[in-house]
């Protein structure tokens, strides 16, 4: 009893500490049930909604995600600025996208660690592109560069992200950031070279599509697979350019 107390009262402090709250349940696995440890946690809301309660009941709470959900909303009535609380809500929240969104945006606006707000903006971005919302997905890739400015990958799939927004000159720009930044990873190297042709592309400029897949191509080792596709672009931009009229031969018009 000495040690449950113990780690209960470490949880009433903290009720995020996973560390306390595997202890505890293990102890009550063994030696009790789980829903005895659920049923005085509960008996504990008779004197009032309690934060940490709430939070230690829906991280119990292993029937139904909308249970957990009930329980986390409830939770963060009591304590909104509770960030690692909106991050488990937007787990919870498995039938509303933009649900997900916001609590997970109110996560990363909460999140003073910088782990704890890569983890919400990461969990941002995938939510936001289900919801369709292509703005915010572009913002929180912004944050996450802002706190990993050499990160090529990030450069990159936030150039994938705004090449699918058709923001095509910014995408162009993220591909050269990620270019820049990706010295170490030859291969997702020239996937940034290659891509931003196909962002010159879009934007109508052929002849710089065409001068950066040859640029890209001088790069490229002998037999790697991305020398055939670039050659297919390059052929296939070139079917696509507008060719100018031939000229008529002086006199022509008069002859006929």
């Amino acid at each position: 009893p000495l040690i449950v107390q113990r780690y209960k009262a470490i949880l009433a402090h903290d009720p995020h500490d996973e560390h306390a709250l595997h202890q505890l349940v293990a102890m009550y696995q063994q030696y009790r049930t789980v829903g005895k440890l659920e049923a005085e946690y509960r008996a504990q809301l008779a004197k009032g909604e309690d934060w940490a309660t709430l939070v230690v009941l829906a991280e119990l709470e292993q029937r139904t995600p909308a249970q957990a959900l009930a329980l986390w909303k409830r939770a963060l009535a009591v304590k909104p600025d509770d960030a690692l609380g909106w991050l488990a809500a937007g787990d919870a929240e498995t039938t509303d996208a933009r649900a997900a969104r916001d609590a997970y945006a109110r996560a990363a606006r909460l999140a003073s660690a910088p782990a704890g707000k890569r983890a919400a903006l990461t969990k941002l971005i995938r939510a936001a592109q289900i919801a369709g919302d292509l703005a915010t997905v572009d913002q929180a890739y912004a944050e996450l560069i802002a706190l990993a400015p050499n990160d090529g990958d990030l450069w990159l799939e936030r150039g994938d992200a705004q090449l699918a927004a058709k923001h095509f000159a910014a995408a162009q720009a993220s591909f050269a950031g990620a270019e820049t930044r990706l010295g170490t990873d030859p291969e997702r190297r020239l996937t940034a070279m290659m891509d931003q042709g196909i962002a010159l592309e879009a934007l109508g400029r052929p002849d710089d599509a065409i001068a950066q897949y040859e640029h890209t191509l001088g790069q490229v080792p002998s037999g790697y697979y991305l020398g055939q596709e670039l050659v297919a672009r390059m052929v296939d931009v070139d079917r696509r350019r507008p060719r100018a009229l031939p000229r008529a031969a002086p006199g022509a018009a008069g002859a006929r």
